[in-house]
């Protein structure tokens, strides 16, 4: 896979300290489109599990979508406790989503009730 990262970022049981000795380590990646991507339409996606590290690779487009939603799992990488941004320090994608995370957690309540009311039940 060829495309540019745009942020990582450490979730589960490790970025909420309640990892175990046999707990691997989890991230949710962001990745910039290439070129082949955005001509035939297509999103990134792909998730990779090992004993150690598992990761799950996102399209970019995909994270204003998943932030409205009020997916939990999408959220918690604005908090991690590992978050690391591959671009230049002055983006300003990256400062909206510094400035603005706790406005983003709240943006769209009715989503995020049941969200988390799904989550809890599940």
């Amino acid at each position: 896979m060829n495309h540019k990262l745009f942020m990582s970022a450490l979730v589960g049981s490790h970025n909420y300290n309640l990892n175990t000795e046999i707990s691997d380590k989890d991230y949710k990646v962001f990745v910039f489109p290439t070129f082949d991507d955005l001509y035939y339409k297509k999103e990134v996606g792909k998730a990779k599990a090992t004993n150690e590290l598992d990761f799950e690779v996102h399209d970019l487009r995909k994270l204003s979508h998943l932030l409205w939603k009020a997916n939990i799992n999408f959220i918690e990488p604005l908090f991690s406790q590992d978050i690391r941004y591959y671009v230049e320090d002055n983006n300003e994608l990256v400062t909206f989503l510094k400035l603005n995370k706790d406005a983003l957690v709240i943006m769209n309540l009715p989503y995020l009730y049941d969200a988390c009311i799904g989550m809890s039940l599940n």
